[in-house]
Protein backbone atom coordinates (compact mmCIF):
# COMPACT_ATOMS: atom_id res chain seq x y z
CA UNK A 1 0.00 0.00 0.00
CA UNK A 2 2.61 2.52 1.20
CA UNK A 3 4.81 1.87 -2.35
CA UNK A 4 1.67 2.60 -4.59
CA UNK A 5 1.07 5.59 -2.22
CA UNK A 6 4.73 6.94 -2.94
CA UNK A 7 4.91 5.68 -7.14
CA UNK A 8 1.22 7.45 -6.99
CA UNK A 9 2.66 10.73 -5.59
CA UNK A 10 5.59 10.93 -7.93
CA UNK A 11 3.77 10.40 -11.28
CA UNK A 12 2.80 14.07 -11.40
CA UNK A 13 6.21 14.96 -11.00
CA UNK A 14 7.69 12.51 -13.65
CA UNK A 15 5.27 13.91 -16.45
CA UNK A 16 5.61 17.70 -16.64
CA UNK A 17 9.62 16.68 -17.10
CA UNK A 18 8.76 14.60 -19.50
CA UNK A 19 6.66 17.78 -21.19
CA UNK A 20 9.48 20.02 -21.17
CA UNK A 21 11.63 17.43 -23.85
CA UNK A 22 12.10 19.09 -27.17
CA UNK A 23 8.94 17.63 -29.50
CA UNK A 24 10.36 15.49 -32.30
CA UNK A 25 9.59 16.91 -35.55
CA UNK A 26 10.56 15.87 -39.47
CA UNK A 27 12.78 17.53 -41.42
CA UNK A 28 13.83 17.01 -45.79
CA UNK A 29 17.31 17.48 -46.60
CA UNK A 30 17.64 18.90 -50.36
CA UNK A 31 20.46 19.31 -52.50
CA UNK A 32 20.42 22.53 -54.42
CA UNK A 33 21.10 21.85 -58.35
CA UNK A 34 21.05 18.30 -57.99
CA UNK A 35 20.66 18.29 -61.56
CA UNK A 36 23.73 19.83 -62.61
CA UNK A 37 25.71 17.50 -60.22
CA UNK A 38 27.47 16.04 -63.61
CA UNK A 39 29.10 19.04 -63.97
CA UNK A 40 30.46 18.92 -60.53
CA UNK A 41 34.19 18.60 -59.34
CA UNK A 42 32.55 16.39 -56.23
CA UNK A 43 30.04 13.97 -55.78
CA UNK A 44 28.39 13.24 -52.23
CA UNK A 45 28.76 10.10 -50.70
CA UNK A 46 26.89 9.67 -47.92
CA UNK A 47 25.30 12.47 -45.11
CA UNK A 48 24.61 11.01 -41.72
CA UNK A 49 22.85 12.54 -38.59
CA UNK A 50 23.94 11.59 -35.02
CA UNK A 51 26.15 8.74 -36.82
CA UNK A 52 23.04 7.69 -38.89
CA UNK A 53 23.02 7.68 -42.69
CA UNK A 54 20.09 9.97 -43.94
CA UNK A 55 18.58 10.04 -47.66
CA UNK A 56 17.88 13.41 -49.54
CA UNK A 57 14.38 14.32 -50.08
CA UNK A 58 12.61 12.06 -47.47
CA UNK A 59 12.02 13.27 -44.39
CA UNK A 60 13.87 12.07 -40.87
CA UNK A 61 13.05 13.04 -37.41
CA UNK A 62 14.94 15.40 -35.19
CA UNK A 63 14.97 16.59 -32.12
CA UNK A 64 17.14 18.51 -30.15
CA UNK A 65 20.10 19.66 -31.52
CA UNK A 66 20.74 18.32 -34.25
CA UNK A 67 22.24 20.21 -36.84
CA UNK A 68 26.02 19.68 -35.13
CA UNK A 69 25.43 16.21 -35.79
CA UNK A 70 25.18 16.86 -39.94
CA UNK A 71 27.79 15.70 -41.71
CA UNK A 72 28.43 15.46 -45.38
CA UNK A 73 31.19 13.09 -47.10
CA UNK A 74 32.60 14.49 -50.70
CA UNK A 75 34.56 12.43 -53.18
CA UNK A 76 36.84 14.38 -55.65
CA UNK A 77 36.16 13.82 -58.50
CA UNK A 78 38.07 15.95 -60.54
CA UNK A 79 41.60 15.89 -61.55
CA UNK A 80 43.51 18.16 -59.21
CA UNK A 81 43.38 17.91 -55.72
CA UNK A 82 41.20 20.38 -53.72
CA UNK A 83 42.46 23.18 -51.66
CA UNK A 84 39.26 24.29 -50.16
CA UNK A 85 35.59 24.22 -50.21
CA UNK A 86 32.47 23.63 -48.21
CA UNK A 87 28.16 23.72 -48.04
CA UNK A 88 25.76 25.78 -46.69
CA UNK A 89 22.62 24.37 -44.84
CA UNK A 90 19.96 26.86 -45.07
CA UNK A 91 16.69 26.96 -43.51
CA UNK A 92 14.23 28.81 -46.00
CA UNK A 93 11.09 28.66 -43.93
CA UNK A 94 13.10 30.91 -41.39
CA UNK A 95 12.95 34.06 -43.33
CA UNK A 96 12.58 35.93 -46.58
CA UNK A 97 16.35 36.52 -47.83
CA UNK A 98 15.98 40.37 -46.33
CA UNK A 99 18.73 42.11 -44.12
CA UNK A 100 15.56 42.31 -41.80
CA UNK A 101 14.79 39.14 -42.21
CA UNK A 102 17.74 36.85 -43.64
CA UNK A 103 17.35 33.00 -43.75
CA UNK A 104 19.26 31.13 -41.03
CA UNK A 105 22.11 28.79 -41.50
CA UNK A 106 24.84 26.68 -40.87
CA UNK A 107 28.00 27.09 -43.32
CA UNK A 108 30.81 23.67 -42.89
CA UNK A 109 34.23 25.12 -44.55
CA UNK A 110 37.76 23.69 -44.85
CA UNK A 111 40.69 24.71 -46.52
CA UNK A 112 42.22 28.08 -47.05
CA UNK A 113 41.22 30.87 -50.06
CA UNK A 114 44.13 31.18 -52.18
CA UNK A 115 45.62 34.96 -52.19
CA UNK A 116 45.32 35.51 -56.10
CA UNK A 117 41.28 36.27 -55.19
CA UNK A 118 41.92 39.13 -53.59
CA UNK A 119 44.22 40.56 -56.95
CA UNK A 120 42.04 43.00 -58.59
CA UNK A 121 42.71 42.70 -62.76
CA UNK A 122 45.50 45.50 -63.14
CA UNK A 123 47.10 43.92 -60.21
CA UNK A 124 47.20 45.09 -56.66
CA UNK A 125 46.34 43.30 -53.82
CA UNK A 126 43.17 43.92 -52.00
CA UNK A 127 43.28 41.89 -48.42
CA UNK A 128 39.61 42.12 -46.60
CA UNK A 129 40.12 44.68 -44.01
CA UNK A 130 38.70 42.29 -41.54
CA UNK A 131 40.09 38.76 -42.64
CA UNK A 132 38.92 35.91 -40.57
CA UNK A 133 41.29 33.74 -38.95
CA UNK A 134 42.60 31.32 -41.47
CA UNK A 135 41.43 27.80 -41.16
CA UNK A 136 43.81 24.41 -41.70
CA UNK A 137 45.10 23.74 -44.89
CA UNK A 138 43.99 21.08 -46.87
CA UNK A 139 45.16 19.06 -49.86
CA UNK A 140 42.10 16.22 -50.63
CA UNK A 141 43.82 14.27 -53.82
CA UNK A 142 41.50 12.99 -56.79
CA UNK A 143 39.42 10.08 -55.45
CA UNK A 144 40.05 11.21 -51.97
CA UNK A 145 37.07 12.27 -49.58
CA UNK A 146 36.10 15.75 -47.79
CA UNK A 147 34.18 15.38 -44.82
CA UNK A 148 32.27 18.21 -43.78
CA UNK A 149 30.65 18.90 -40.34
CA UNK A 150 28.19 21.66 -38.98
CA UNK A 151 29.53 21.99 -35.12
CA UNK A 152 31.06 24.43 -35.29
CA UNK A 153 27.95 26.98 -35.00
CA UNK A 154 25.24 24.45 -35.63
CA UNK A 155 23.90 25.51 -31.31
CA UNK A 156 23.73 28.68 -32.27
CA UNK A 157 21.54 28.10 -35.72
CA UNK A 158 19.66 25.78 -33.77
CA UNK A 159 19.16 28.70 -30.98
CA UNK A 160 18.02 30.98 -33.37
CA UNK A 161 15.75 29.12 -35.20
CA UNK A 162 13.81 28.10 -31.53
CA UNK A 163 13.52 32.08 -31.59
CA UNK A 164 11.75 32.59 -34.44
CA UNK A 165 9.46 29.77 -33.33
CA UNK A 166 8.00 29.18 -37.29
CA UNK A 167 7.55 25.56 -38.37
CA UNK A 168 10.63 23.81 -39.87
CA UNK A 169 10.84 21.25 -42.55
CA UNK A 170 13.42 21.60 -44.51
CA UNK A 171 17.40 21.87 -45.11
CA UNK A 172 18.77 22.85 -48.47
CA UNK A 173 22.14 21.83 -48.80
CA UNK A 174 23.86 24.02 -51.41
CA UNK A 175 28.16 23.79 -52.68
CA UNK A 176 30.43 26.79 -52.01
CA UNK A 177 33.34 27.46 -54.23
CA UNK A 178 36.04 24.84 -54.64
CA UNK A 179 39.34 25.61 -54.92
CA UNK A 180 42.28 23.78 -56.62
CA UNK A 181 46.37 23.26 -56.14
CA UNK A 182 46.67 25.39 -59.05
CA UNK A 183 44.56 28.32 -57.55
CA UNK A 184 42.01 27.39 -60.50
CA UNK A 185 38.54 26.99 -58.74
CA UNK A 186 35.04 26.01 -59.37
CA UNK A 187 31.58 28.25 -58.19
CA UNK A 188 28.47 29.09 -59.67
CA UNK A 189 28.68 25.55 -61.70
CA UNK A 190 31.68 27.22 -63.72
CA UNK A 191 35.27 26.73 -63.76
CA UNK A 192 37.95 29.13 -64.31
CA UNK A 193 41.62 29.41 -64.52
CA UNK A 194 42.96 32.52 -62.31
CA UNK A 195 45.32 35.17 -64.46
CA UNK A 196 48.86 34.10 -65.33
CA UNK A 197 50.13 38.17 -65.32
CA UNK A 198 48.36 41.50 -64.77
CA UNK A 199 46.12 42.68 -65.98
CA UNK A 200 44.15 39.78 -67.00
CA UNK A 201 41.04 38.21 -65.85
CA UNK A 202 39.47 34.40 -65.36
CA UNK A 203 39.24 32.34 -67.98
CA UNK A 204 36.03 30.36 -67.68
CA UNK A 205 36.48 26.78 -68.94
CA UNK A 206 33.98 23.67 -69.43
CA UNK A 207 33.98 21.05 -67.48
CA UNK A 208 35.75 18.90 -70.47
CA UNK A 209 38.04 21.47 -71.07
CA UNK A 210 38.81 21.62 -67.60
CA UNK A 211 39.68 17.96 -66.84
CA UNK A 212 41.13 17.33 -70.32
CA UNK A 213 43.60 20.35 -69.89
CA UNK A 214 44.21 19.26 -66.28
CA UNK A 215 45.17 15.55 -67.49
CA UNK A 216 47.33 17.24 -70.57
CA UNK A 217 49.61 18.93 -67.94
CA UNK A 218 50.14 16.12 -66.57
Amino acid sequence: MWRAFVLAAALPALFPAFGQQTPASAITFTLKDAEYSKNWPISVVSITMNGRPIQFNQPVRVQGNWIKTVVVTLRNVSPKPITRGGMLMSFLESGDGTSQNPYQASWSTQGREPKIIWYSPDGTYHPPAFAPTPLAPIRIPPGGLLRLSFAKDGDAVQAKLAAKNVPITKATLSFQSFYFADDSRWTGGQYSLPPRKFPGHWTFLTKEQFFQGSKAAQ
